[in-house]
């Protein structure tokens, strides 16, 4: 319910706890859906006399630079490389002190996640958004005694949505090449490597017999695997990444050969990970409350080789330790349903988006979200760096007439080993109908008098896929009734 006052109340009973000094040197974080509330939020807590800032990522814009499109982070290609192989983001591509030797990113003394660090040290409540929630807190942040929640803050912490967590079920069999396990000093561990190969091999009894549809406890519970064993099992999957020594500074094409070497040759069969770990605790979620795993869906996937058995995965992250609750300092967790006045749901199936280009039309957030006075080769750049890490096999980019010179040819040499491809109408000057591309155009400007075709876009690829049948059907049941008629 909006407007009884509950966030001013909250506020004034959070000044009061702060002040009281029943939290000690701990603070208070505040979660809300978006920075722009954030920063509303810290706004208001300043004018009641505290000392407030707003955190924000590696991949939010920088309020300092007055331009949307400069990061916090101002290359965030190396973070990016460093999350990919699971090394800490800090050491890896910030600043790090090796054998004597300080090595440190050419970008970090203008960098604005650096510069944030020291008013996070000194400020005792740190508004925040809630995808923020769900990775390591900052050690600068120090300890939180009390986190406020806005409502709806778990949403930011469902992974898999997109149906874009997918593990081949070949990359799950137990053989040396997939459950092989590493020290730190990157040696092989045997004994680490055969516990992992027998939970495998009790999980592949389960997924090699599965039909299509979630996995059966039943089934589970028939291999005798416990939640103990899937909870161990989580924790060695991380450990066959190999370290590769990243260092901050790096020259990109050593950073990219460090990363080859540890990571699996393309084509062989490969689990990664976090998705593998994300898989093994859902696995003893359902043993342990006795569930099919509603979150691990055993399905056909199509390849550029064909059908294979594929495990799509969804599942609900945690709050992560350091942000209250779990975290140091045994801080406490406080729900508030409307901190931040956000406006009503409109009735839509999915979230509503404010003017976008059609290139980046994704809801806000916390993901790239582009105004509409943005034009094409200044918003490319960023969309091709998102692309880069959630699409590392791409080889080329086609772009129209809008994105030719050397501006947009220097984003794409800085983005990726890609190649960008320019598709013109037609050499000729004038207007000559290109067959499939008239295709394409005609067809757009039929559909686009549907509303959810139009401005209210779906999430997910297979119900927009959906709505353009149901759109074609409705045309061609037209037609079809004016012929008859």
């Amino acid at each position: 319910m909006v407007g009884l006052g509950k966030t001013t109340a909250a506020q004034r009973a959070i000044v009061e706890l702060i002040r009281s000094g029943a939290l000690g040197w701990r603070k208070v974080a505040v979660g809300v859906t978006r920075l722009d509330l954030a920063d509303e939020q810290c706004r208001a807590f300043r004018e009641l006399g505290l000392d407030a800032m707003v955190w924000r990522g590696r991949g939010a814009s920088d309020p300092r630079a007055g331009d949307p499109e400069v990061l916090m982070c101002r290359d965030p290609s190396p973070p990016a490389d460093a999350i990919e192989v699971e090394q800490v983001v800090e050491q890896s591509a910030c600043k790090v002190t090796r054998d004597g030797v300080a090595h440190i990113c050419p970008l970090y003394a203008t960098c604005g996640y650096q510069a944030q660090k020291e008013p996070a040290r000194r400020a005792n409540l740190i508004p925040t958004a809630h995808d923020t929630l769900f990775h390591i807190a900052p050690h600068s942040i120090g300890g939180v005694g009390l986190l406020v929640l806005d409502d709806g803050f778990w949403a930011a912490g469902l992974r898999g949505l997109d149906g874009k967590m997918v593990i081949m079920l070949d990359g799950l069999r137990p053989t040396l090449a997939t459950v092989q396990c590493y020290t730190a000093a990157n040696r092989e561990h045997t004994d680490n490597t055969a516990d992992l190969a027998a939970y495998r091999g009790k999980l592949w009894h389960v997924l090699a017999n599965a039909s299509d549809g979630p996995i059966s406890v039943a089934a589970l519970r028939s291999t005798e695997l416990t939640p103990e064993m899937c909870r161990t099992a989580a924790g060695l999957e991380h450990r066959r990444l190999r370290n590769p020594s990243l260092l901050p500074g790096m020259d990109p094409t050593e950073r990219a050969r460090r990363i080859a070497k540890v990571m699996p040759r393309p084509g062989e069969p490969w689990a990664p990970p976090r998705r593998a770990a994300a898989m093994w605790r859902l696995l003893a979620d359902a043993l342990e409350h006795d569930h099919d795993v509603a979150g691990a869906v055993v399905f056909n996937a199509m390849t550029e080789n064909g059908t294979v058995r594929a495990l799509c995965l969804r599942w609900r992250a945690d709050l992560r330790v350091g942000w209250g609750g779990h975290g140091r300092g045994r801080g406490g967790r406080a729900g508030l349903h409307e901190l931040s006045h956000p406006a009503p749901r409109q009735n839509s199936f999915d979230e509503p988006t404010r003017k976008a280009q059609r290139r980046d039309q994704t809801p806000q957030r916390g993901r790239r979200h582009l105004p509409a006075d943005i034009q094409d080769r200044d918003g490319a750049e960023p969309l091709l760096r998102q692309a880069r890490r959630q699409f590392p096999f791409i080889e080329r980019i086609i772009g129209d007439a809008g994105y030719q010179g050397p501006k947009m040819a220097a984003a794409v040499q800085r983005t990726g080993p890609w190649e960008m491809q320019i598709i013109r109408r037609c050499d000729q000057h004038r207007f000559v109908v290109l067959p499939k591309r008239w295709i394409v155009e005609r067809t757009i400007g039929w559909i686009s008098h549907h509303r959810r075709l139009a401005r209210d876009f779906e999430r997910h690829v297979r119900c927009a896929a959906a709505f353009v049948r149901l759109a074609m059907i409705r045309i061609m049941m037209r037609r079809l009734a004016r012929c008859s008629g």
